[in-house]
């Protein structure tokens, strides 16, 4: 009982991945920029997302991993962030899974490590706390946040998400992730392994089993059973989250995800 009420009261290490990578996405490609510090509704992306988590009293630590502290610096809220300590700065690595393992590497104590994206323009208190307090049910390397297809569609119908689908339902990753353990890292790891391989598939196929990816493929497994074998094969415990917010899923990849998360902003205000 004594240990549960210290992981309940546990604070996350946050870290938001806004680095500017190779391969960007379509948004960046026509605004050329990071789009990390485009703004939806009047106000930075980036800053939408480190809002929501200094809010949140679940996490301890915040910090951004870019391309430049000067970015950050260009904005006033952000720079005054920086000077108060109430956000810390590393530079970020050649992909994005390289950028969270050399951060979590680096860091003293990172653990339990929430991991989320600089474009994560609808993030909300709300989400970050309901995803902290449900992974805090089980004992897990690794939790991951999902958001049910269906409930995508029926809340925001014109939405361009990527689903993956499974016997139970398909599903729409929300970019928010919590590594409790060192063991959880294995699976960033296979991330960059990914990348790296990305143009010999056979390597990831080697890798992760060929059974494995035809049962996926052919929807046999539910979300959990599906993790579940992964987990088995990166020798880790992850589980799933499975979110109650629509929007959670909904980051900014498309000047049709921007127009889309605006929409939704603005209606909140």
């Amino acid at each position: 009982m004594a240990e549960e009420l210290a992981s309940q009261s546990q604070l996350f290490t946050a870290l938001i991945l806004a680095g500017r990578h190779s391969g960007s996405d379509a948004i960046e490609s026509v605004w050329q920029h990071n789009k990390c510090y485009m703004a939806a509704a009047g106000t930075p992306i980036l800053l939408r997302v480190i809002d929501a988590l200094k809010v949140s009293h679940r996490i301890g630590r915040i910090i951004v991993v870019g391309d430049q502290a000067e970015a950050l610096e260009a904005i006033p809220v952000l720079q005054d962030f920086l000077d108060q300590g109430a956000i810390e700065f590393m530079p970020s690595a050649r992909s994005a899974p390289d950028s969270l393992l050399t951060a979590a590497h680096s860091l003293s104590d990172p653990f339990p490590l929430l991991v989320t994206t600089g474009d994560n323009a609808l993030l909300t208190v709300e989400i970050v706390d309901y995803f902290c307090k449900e992974l805090l049910k089980a004992s897990a390397d690794l939790s991951i946040a999902f958001t049910s297809g269906r409930l995508i569609q029926e809340k925001f119908p014109d939405a361009q998400r990527t689903y993956l689908p499974f016997k139970d339902d398909k599903y729409s990753s929300c970019n928010l992730f919590v590594f409790r353990t060192a063991k959880g890292l294995k699976a960033a790891e296979f991330w960059r392994d990914v990348v790296r391989h990305r143009k010999r598939p056979w390597r990831i196929i080697w890798a992760f089993g060929l059974l494995t990816i035809i049962m996926f493929f052919l929807r046999r497994p539910t979300l959990v059973k599906a993790l579940d074998r992964a987990s088995n094969r990166l020798g880790l415990v992850a589980r799933p989250v499975n979110l109650p917010f629509p929007e959670a899923a909904i980051d900014v990849d498309k000047m049709a995800d921007l127009e889309l998360a605006e929409k939704i902003l603005l209606a909140r205000q």
